[in-house]
């Protein structure tokens, strides 16, 4: 070999090692400048892909990529901390619908009038109940109390505490028997015999207008109409002919509705007295125990004479139309309408009061038999029942 060539060839040989450790720690200084340069950060420096890795990393164009907030992407793969958000309900602990609606009307309470061929029934919305004994003889009528509790197969058990059992004045075919109205003790009722404050359990099973209502026996009844028939009175007024007063003008301090549509009010003159009005009565049922009464007067009685006179005859001589019918007469000649001018002077709880005149009251039954009874202006006035044993 000639001696250049092994000159070069130990030179080149002592440059090798110099080579190689230059061409390892090159690197590490471009990237311990990179290092320096760059922000800190706590995630990981990241290259800029070149073309092939966008178009290996680019989605397809018919794919889905849910969005992090989606709540079918777990939290993990959506890199985000899952919002918070109300619980699922279980289906299974969810009432439906028609079953609560079933619920509730299996617990309404029984409210109404039923009658049969041998018992009628009335559950008033205060809690109160009527139940009437009908047959040939006299009409038996218990009053009470009604507690209501559910039973099985969708019936209803009544729990009866009974107050007053009243026996109806009856008159036998051609007045041959006559029965006075008393208070009783006892009554037997479909097998089961009621007494005086005691409690009496009876089973009612509602099917549509129709009530099942068992004892030791069973009798079916059809529902109807409630009416509000009866005597209520001031206490104040319970001798009539010598009442102690202390009610206002046109206040009613006796009211009596009968079932043949008549009726008659006691209607306070004064603090003192009273007079009465005699005339018709319709009932309109307002549900529950609410009732609209229309009374028409016929006539007034118990009228003073200053009362009766004012205003008749106006612009007639005294004393004229005597015998003709003319000047505001009586029309049964014993003095018991008022006419003319005097009936504008009556009052019926806040309004006037005439004759053939059509005045509208409200009324409401309240526990214990009362009766509370509206005019006009809210003028009000509660009477307890009256009930005269002849």
């Amino acid at each position: 070999m000639p001696r250049r060539a092994q000159r070069t060839l130990t030179w080149l040989v002592a440059l090798a090692p110099w080579a190689c450790d230059a061409r390892v720690e090159t690197p590490r200084a471009d990237e311990s400048r990179r290092e320096a340069v760059a922000p800190a950060s706590s995630s990981p420096p990241s290259s800029a892909p070149d073309d092939d890795d966008r178009l290996e990393h680019a989605p397809e164009p018919n794919a889905i990529t849910p969005a992090p907030d989606d709540p079918s992407t777990p939290a993990e793969d959506a890199g985000v901390d899952a919002a918070p958000g109300p619980a699922a309900e279980d289906p299974a602990l969810r009432p439906a619908a028609p079953e609560r609606v079933d619920d509730a009307a299996a617990h309404a309470p029984l409210v109404g009038r039923w009658r049969g061929s041998a018992v009628c029934l009335e559950l008033r919305a205060n809690g109160d109940f009527e139940l009437s004994v009908l047959g040939k003889g006299p009409k038996i009528v218990l009053t009470g109390t009604a507690r209501q509790r559910d039973a099985e197969g969708g019936a209803v058990t009544l729990e009866f505490k009974t107050t007053r059992i009243r026996r109806n004045r009856w008159i036998g075919p051609c007045r041959k028997q006559v029965v006075s109205a008393a208070l009783l003790d006892t009554q037997p009722v479909l097998g089961v015999t009621f007494k005086k404050s005691g409690v009496v359990t009876l089973r009612a099973t509602a099917r549509g207008d129709e009530l099942e209502l068992c004892g030791a026996r069973c009798e079916t009844l059809t529902r109807t109409e409630p009416t509000l028939a009866g005597r209520w009175r001031d206490p104040r007024a319970e001798y009539g002919a010598r009442p102690a007063g202390g009610w206002r003008v046109g206040e009613i301090v006796d009211l009596e509705l009968r079932p043949d549509a008549s009726a008659s009010l006691w209607i306070g003159l004064s603090a003192s007295a009273h007079f009465t009005a005699y005339g018709r009565a319709t009932l309109e049922h307002r549900g529950g125990d609410r009732f609209v009464i229309a009374f028409t007067p016929d006539f007034f009685a118990d009228v003073p004479e200053d009362r009766e006179g004012e205003g008749e005859g106006e612009g007639e001589g005294e004393g004229e139309g005597e015998g003709e019918g003319g000047g505001g007469g009586d029309e049964d000649g014993d003095g018991h309408e008022a006419r003319g001018g005097g009936d504008a002077a009556l009052q019926l709880l806040g309004g006037p009061l005439e004759v053939g005149a059509t005045r509208r009251l409200t009324a409401r039954r309240r526990s214990g038999g009362r009766l509370e009874l509206c005019g006009e202006r809210e003028r009000c006035v509660t009477l307890p029942t009256f009930e005269l044993l002849r």
